[in-house]
C-alpha cells in the first residue's frame, strides 16, 4: 500500500510574488519592508572560508544540496531511495536530513553506488548519526550523519536509502529521476521498486570530504531548481551544468516560488548551514516584479549581498526575460533597470549576464527562439544555455583562464 504523502503547501512557480512557503508573511509583508535581522544567528559557522591557497587541507564541502522548504507527511514507515549526483570527489561523505513542520523519525539509512531501477551497484554501507542507526527529531530539524568512509567520484550518482515515518522536508517538484519508494522495506533490501517518487524528501545535503577548492551554492527560485514542466531534471539545472563544465562543486539552493522576502527569511537553514562555501551566485528577483517596484527589489537585493558577504564571495546574475502576455511594460521596464543595476552598481564580485545569452537582441523582454519554455522559464535548451555561460564566466573570473 502506498503511503500517505502530503505536499503542505501550494506551490507558486514564477507567478510574481513571493509566496513565503513554510510560513506565510502576512499581506503587508508583501508591501512593506520586512525587518530583516542582519546578524548571523546563533549557531552558524561561517568561517574560517577554504581558500585556493589552504587547498591541500582537507575539508567538508557540499556535493549536493537542495533546500527543501516544502514537506510530507509519511503516515507509515516509508523506504525511500534517491539518486543523487555528487559534484565533489572524495573517500569520505555525510548526509545532511531535514525535518518538515512537525517530529520525524529516520529508523536507519544506507549508501550505495546508484545501479538503475531501483537496485544497487554495490553494497550498501550503513550511516549512523552519533554512533546510532537513526534519530528522532523535532520541526524543522538538520541531522548530520557521522563521517563515513565511502569513495566517490566527481558527478558519480549514489543511492541514498532510508526508513522514515512523519514529517520530512521536501522539494516542490520532481527531479530525481529513477528514485523510488516502498512501505515497509529496509533500508539495505538490494531493490525498492514500490512506486516513482521523484522528490527529494529528507535528504538535504551530501557533503564530501577532500582538499579544499572553490565550492558555490546558487541561490534562485524555480528557474535555478529547473522547472520547465514539474516533471524535471536536477541534472538539467543551470548550476549542475556549469558544475560539469567547470569541475567545481554547485550546491542548488534553488525554491520554486521564492522571492527576495522567502530568501532573507531562511537564509541560515537553507544556506548559512551548509559547510565549505566559499562563493555564492544569487539568481532573484523575477518573482518579485509585479508585487515591488525596481527601487524595492535592488534595495533588497543589496540586503541579501550584504548578509551573504562574510560567508561567501557574492556573484549576481541578471533576471531572464520574462514575457508574457499578461506582462505589462511596467513591469518589463522594472526587469530591465534591474538588470542594469546588477550590471553597473550591485556589490558583487561580478555578475553573470543571463539576460545576455537568452533574449532577443532587438528586444531583450524576449526570449531567443528555443530557449523560453512559457515566458517565464527557460526550457530545456535554456537551461544548456544558462550553464554554459555560468561555466564561462566561472572558468575566465574564479579559475583564471581566458
Amino acid at each position: 500500500m502506498r503511503a500517505a504523502f502530503g505536499l503542505v503547501a501550494a506551490v507558486l512557480v514564477g507567478c510574481g510574488v513571493d509566496d513565503g512557503p513554510v510560513s506565510q508573511p502576512p499581506p503587508e509583508a508583501l508591501h512593506q519592508p520586512p525587518d530583516f535581522d542582519d546578524r548571523v544567528r546563533p549557531g552558524t559557522t561561517l568561517g574560517p572560508r577554504p581558500t585556493p591557497e589552504t587547498g591541500k587541507l582537507p575539508v567538508w564541502q557540499p556535493g549536493f544540496h537542495q533546500a527543501l522548504r516544502w514537506e510530507v507527511e509519511l503516515a507509515e514507515r516509508t523506504t525511500l531511495r534517491i539518486r543523487v549526483p555528487s559534484g565533489r570527489a572524495g573517500n569520505q561523505i555525510r548526509l545532511a536530513f531535514r525535518t518538515g513542520d512537525g517530529r520525524g523519525v529516520l529508523h536507519g539509512a544506507t549508501v550505495a553506488l546508484a545501479g538503475s531501477d531501483g537496485a544497487l551497484a554495490s553494497d550498501p554501507v550503513a550511516v549512523t548519526f552519533g554512533g546510532e542507526p537513526g534519530f528522532s527529531a523535532g520541526a524543522r530539524e538538520r541531522r548530520i550523519s557521522d563521517p563515513l568512509r565511502f569513495p566517490v567520484g566527481f558527478r558519480q550518482e549514489l543511492y541514498v536509502t532510508y526508513e522514515v515515518e512523519g514529517h520530512f522536508a521536501a522539494g516542490a517538484i520532481n527531479l530525481f529521476p529513477d528514485s523510488w519508494a516502498e512501505v515497509r522495506v529496509a533500508s539495505d533490501a538490494p531493490v525498492v521498486a514500490g512506486w516513482s517518487e521523484r522528490r527529494a524528501i529528507g535528504l538535504a545535503s551530501l557533503l564530501v570530504r577532500a582538499p579544499a577548492s572553490r565550492a558555490f551554492v546558487a541561490l534562485g527560485d524555480s528557474i535555478t531548481e529547473a522547472f520547465i514542466s514539474g516533471d524535471d531534471d536536477y541534472r538539467d539545472a543551470w548550476p549542475q551544468v556549469a558544475e560539469a563544465l567547470t569541475g567545481l562543486p554547485i550546491a542548488n539552493a534553488g525554491v520554486s516560488g521564492q522571492g527576495l522576502w522567502g530568501a532573507h527569511e531562511y537564509l541560515e537553514g537553507e544556506v548559512l548551514q551548509l559547510e565549505g562555501v566559499t562563493d555564492c551566485i544569487v539568481l532573484l528577483g523575477t518573482n518579485d516584479l509585479g508585487a515591488h517596484d525596481e527601487n524595492r527589489i535592488t534595495s533588497d537585493l543589496a540586503r541579501l549581498f550584504e548578509r551573504l558577504e562574510p560567508f561567501c564571495t557574492v556573484w549576481a546574475g541578471t533576471l531572464v526575460p520574462k514575457d508574457r502576455a499578461e506582462i505589462g511594460e511596467a513591469i518589463r521596464r522594472s526587469r530591465r533597470a534591474i538588470n542594469t543595476w546588477i550590471r553597473e552598481e550591485a556589490a558583487v564580485a561580478g555578475v553573470i549576464d543571463f539576460e545576455a545569452v537568452l533574449g532577443d537582441p532587438a528586444n531583450p523582454d524576449r526570449w531567443l527562439p528555443g530557449l523560453g519554455e512559457d515566458g517565464v522559464h527557460p526550457s530545456l535548451e535554456g537551461q544548456r544555455v544558462m550553464g554554459e555561460e555560468a561555466a564561462r564566466f566561472l572558468t575566465e573570473e574564479v579559475l583564471g583562464t581566458r
